[in-house]
């Protein structure tokens, strides 16, 4: 059972790629926008009004603690904001129930 869970799949990459929803249907997979669910919990309109209300810290503070949440879940695309990927802890918890799928523009990693 443990070696199954090490097997659960993220795909990860910035929200403005469209086709991360398309690619979770296609891959039965359960589909994440990360900065809707941090607006909805912040109550901001805005990621820049969450930068600016709040400061940069608060935000990277609410991407890790969703990032944990979003590390239980299995199978599933994640849309990230550009950030994301370049923050080894919150890659890190991704990476804690399976392997992490990177799609950008430049291309695919897995990590």
């Amino acid at each position: 059972m443990e070696e199954d869970k090490k097997k659960e799949h993220k795909l990860v990459g910035e929200h403005h790629e469209g086709h991360k929803r398309h690619s979770a249907k296609k891959l039965k997979m359960d589909y994440v926008e990360m900065d809707e669910i941090l607006l909805k919990k912040s109550e901001r309109r805005t990621i820049n009004e969450i930068f600016d209300r709040d400061g940069e810290i608060k935000f990277r503070e609410l991407e890790i603690k969703l990032a944990q949440d979003l590390a239980k879940k299995d199978k599933c695309v994640i849309a990230t904001g550009g950030g994301v990927v370049l923050n080894k802890v919150i890659i890190d918890h991704l990476k804690e129930n399976g392997f992490v799928t990177s799609v950008s523009e430049n291309g695919i990693g897995i990590d």
